[in-house]
C-alpha cells in the first residue's frame, strides 16, 4: 500500500486497476464501509494511518473491489481483539462465499476454527497438507512438525555465540 498518497487517491488507483466503474465501484464502497463500520477522512494520507486502520483500509478495497482469491498475510498482527474478531469474520465470509482464501500466520489459533484445509512449511518445505479435522490441534501439528529445525536453528546459535 504506498504510503504517501491520500485514501481518496489510492481508491481512484484501485478502481482503476480492478476496472470498475465509478458507479458499480462507490456502491461497493458505501456498502463495504457499512459492513465495516468505519468511514475514512478520504484526504488523509496513508501514512497518517495506524497499522490497524492501514488493514482495515486493505480489508475495506477487499470488500469493494471483490476478488475471487484473497491472500492475508498475518491478518490478526499488531490488532486490538475487537478488529481482530472483524477480520476473523470477514476471512469465515469470504470462504462462505466460495473464494479462495489464504491465510498466512503463526498465529494458528486464532483462525484456526475457520480452515479447511491446512499446509504447514518448515525450511520452504511442505511437511503437511491435508483438510482440516474438527478434531486437530492445529497448533500441536505445527509444534511437532517443525520442532527439529527450531532445534537446528538453536544449536547452530549455540555453536556461534560459543565461537
Amino acid at each position: 500500500m504506498p504510503k504517501n498518497i491520500s485514501i481518496q487517491n489510492y481508491l481512484s488507483e484501485v478502481r482503476f486497476l480492478a476496472k470498475i466503474d465509478k458507479k458499480t465501484f462507490n456502491d461497493n464502497l458505501k456498502k463495504s464501509e457499512e459492513i465495516l463500520e468505519i468511514k475514512f477522512k478520504k484526504n488523509r494520507k496513508i501514512k497518517t494511518l495506524s497499522s490497524g486502520q492501514q488493514k482495515l483500509l486493505s480489508l475495506l478495497v477487499l470488500l469493494t473491489v471483490k476478488p475471487d482469491v484473497v491472500f492475508f498475510d498475518e491478518p490478526t498482527a499488531n490488532l486490538d481483539p475487537q478488529n481482530k474478531e472483524i477480520i476473523i469474520k470477514i476471512i469465515a465470509n469470504l470462504k462462505n462465499e466460495n473464494r479462495i482464501v489464504v491465510v498466512v500466520t503463526h498465529l494458528i489459533k486464532e483462525v484456526e476454527n475457520i480452515l479447511t484445509d491446512v499446509v504447514i512449511l518448515d525450511s520452504s518445505k511442505i511437511v503437511y497438507n491435508k483438510p482440516r479435522n474438527k478434531k486437530d490441534d492445529v497448533q500441536n501439528i505445527f509444534n511437532s512438525l517443525t520442532t527439529s529445525s527450531n532445534n537446528v536453528t538453536n544449536k547452530k546459535m549455540e555453536e556461534y555465540l560459543n565461537d
